[in-house]
């Protein structure tokens, strides 16, 4: 639910609550997932998107960038990408 009069959902969150952070979206080329990655942006974190298909990444990484933050735009499947966070986190 959104504060009175607020309808930009994001705005209800402090500005650069992010800021110094990095957020990894899975499906961050569209849909959900690319307005996310956009959220997550908007209030001050670098993103890490992917997608299996390297076209949807492109666009949204640029948007992301035009924010002012840093994106890494990553064609991968989801499973890959846990488990190498299960090989890092385990080292």
């Amino acid at each position: 639910m959104t504060r009175p009069g607020v309808t930009d959902p994001v705005a209800t969150f402090a500005a650069g609550l992010f800021q110094g952070q990095t957020a990894l979206v899975t499906g961050g080329g569209r849909g959900i997932g690319r307005a996310i990655a956009l959220g997550f942006a908007r209030l001050g974190a670098n993103v890490i998107i992917a997608s299996r298909n390297p076209a949807h990444l492109e666009p949204t990484a640029k948007e992301i960038e035009a924010l002012g933050v840093g994106c890494l735009a990553v064609p991968t499947h989801d499973h890959v990408l846990l488990e190498s966070a299960q090989v890092v986190h385990a080292t």
